[in-house]
């Protein structure tokens, strides 16, 4: 057990890694990356033993109103992960696709099941921005969100994710 800090999109987030790992630090990742084009959100984080939050940090985001074009292929980059993401937690639990529980951190296993939540947390956005990004990914995910159980879709800034203790 250990508190382990990493930075993503310049900002510092911090866990205990009982409770939280990266999953492009998994020992198998590199391969199914490139093989396979899975993509990644960046930490997996279990909270009180009962929230899963898949995480995703970005630098910047195209503007929700003025670039319609590069703001759905931000939105389908971002639902892309959370499914690849979600799909491959999966598989680790259910020890599918050469990809054993065993590597996943010890509070994390046995499998129990969980709320998913999805968090994305954008550097130096605009806060009133976020609803329609929340909005967009909720319409795009509604399927998923209802397979995977979903709970619910976060969007923040950093100074909201600061505030949540998500970022130091």
């Amino acid at each position: 057990m250990g508190i382990v800090q990493s930075v993503e999109s310049s900002m510092t987030f911090e866990y205990n890694s009982d409770c939280g790992y990266r999953i492009d630090d998994l020992p198998f990742y590199t391969k199914m990356s490139s093989e396979y084009s899975v993509k990644d959100c960046d930490f997996v984080w279990l909270k009180q033993n009962k929230e899963l939050w898949f995480i995703e940090a970005k630098s910047s985001t195209p503007h929700p109103y003025t670039n319609s074009d590069k703001f759905a292929s931000f939105i389908d980059e971002i639902v892309g992960k959370f499914n690849d993401s979600i799909m491959l937690y999966f598989a680790m639990q259910l020890n599918l696709s050469k990809t054993p529980q065993s590597l996943l951190p010890i509070k994390f296993q046995p499998f129990q099941e969980q709320e998913i939540r999805l968090i994305l947390v954008i550097n130096g956005f605009k806060i009133e921005w976020a609803t329609s990004v929340r909005d967009k990914l909720n319409l795009v995910c509604k399927k998923f969100r209802y397979l995977a159980n979903v709970q619910e879709i976060v969007v923040l800034n950093d100074d909201l994710a600061r505030r949540r203790k998500l970022i130091l």
